[in-house]
């Protein structure tokens, strides 16, 4: 799982095969797997969680 609020972090994430969740505005981090506005009251579990589902693992 790879936490991003850059667009080229994102890429690079994708590019290695790795789950992506973008933080920040979808025009911006909109490629990642999951894209948040922000962390405020996000937990590890919840984010695994919502990633693995996204990616059906």
């Amino acid at each position: 799982m790879v936490v991003e609020d850059a667009p080229v972090g994102v890429a690079a994430a994708i590019a290695a095969g790795m789950g992506s969740i973008g933080i920040g505005s979808p025009s911006r981090v909109g490629a990642a797997n999951i894209v948040l506005p922000n962390l405020s009251g996000v937990h590890l579990t919840e984010l695994q969680t919502k990633l693995d589902q996204t990616l059906k693992v």
